[in-house]
């Protein structure tokens, strides 16, 4: 909820009113990451490359590892990990691509969905695929 309210403007929230209420939120505070998926982070996730462009050490891997686990993009994996764990059928919504175009760090979602093999898709997508909802029809 944090970071999309900042996302253009908060456009998001103002189109999709329902996310401002707070009996749907979940909170992921308490989820503690399994041995599995903190070796998907460090062995999948993680963009190698940029790690040994960077010239990282062991200690700012780590720091750069617990950053990633705190954060929205983490947290959200781990909730979808751990849901589809427990045999939930996941799709996990973002406007995120696949192709690394930002030297960070850690992978993008759409990426670490694949590698979880727990789909995703954009907003467009969803709402056509999804909920059969499609934009052309309240064109005139």
């Amino acid at each position: 909820y944090d970071e999309i309210q900042h996302i253009s403007g908060g456009i998001i929230l103002r189109n999709f009113d329902f996310l401002q209420n707070a009996s749907l939120w979940i909170k992921t505070d308490s989820l503690i990451p399994s041995k599995a998926f903190f070796n998907m982070v460090s062995n999948q996730f993680c963009n190698t490359n940029v790690v040994k462009a960077k010239e990282l050490t062991d200690y700012e891997i780590e720091s750069e590892q617990n950053k990633f686990l705190r954060s929205a993009d983490g947290r959200l994996l781990l909730h979808a990990y751990v849901k589809k764990r427990q045999g939930d059928e996941i799709i996990l919504v973002t406007e995120e691509s696949k192709h690394d175009n930002d030297n960070k760090i850690y992978r993008k979602i759409p990426f670490c969905c694949d590698q979880m093999a727990i789909r995703c898709c954009n907003v467009p997508y969803f709402l056509k695929n999804s909920v059969g909802f499609r934009l052309s029809d309240f064109l005139h």
